[in-house]
């Protein structure tokens, strides 16, 4: 089932892509990763700042609730974070605008998630 929904993200993230590509007429590369929450209740970063995002996706992949923080490194806050649970995704966008903030993460130490970003 995991995979299913990997592959339903995967192909959502691509869509973008493709519809990006011909909105700019730039080809656009789309990177997926795996990943572990390395210290339960301490942020990681998933990726930095940059204004050249396209969009991201993130799926917890562990059996607990993860908490991901679009913003500046070092103000990660629980209370300002989301929350996303097993199984579920957020994207890095709000209407059609693409958050160009560090995006973080946080949960139980072990729980793998995965990351989609273009």
């Amino acid at each position: 089932m995991r995979r299913k929904i990997q592959a339903l993200i995967s192909l959502a993230v691509l869509l973008a892509a493709s519809i990006a590509h011909a909105q700019t007429g730039q080809p656009v590369v789309t990177t997926t990763t795996g990943g572990t929450i390395a210290t339960t209740n301490v942020f990681q970063q998933l990726q930095a700042q940059t204004t050249t995002r396209r969009g991201c996706t993130i799926q917890n992949l562990g059996s607990h609730t993860m908490l991901v923080f679009f913003g500046p490194s070092g103000n990660a806050l629980v209370g300002s974070s989301y929350q996303i649970g097993t199984g579920q995704t957020i994207m890095c966008t709000a209407g059609n605008i693409v958050l160009s903030d560090a995006i973080q993460i946080t949960g139980t130490a072990g729980d793998n998630f995965v990351f989609t970003s273009q």
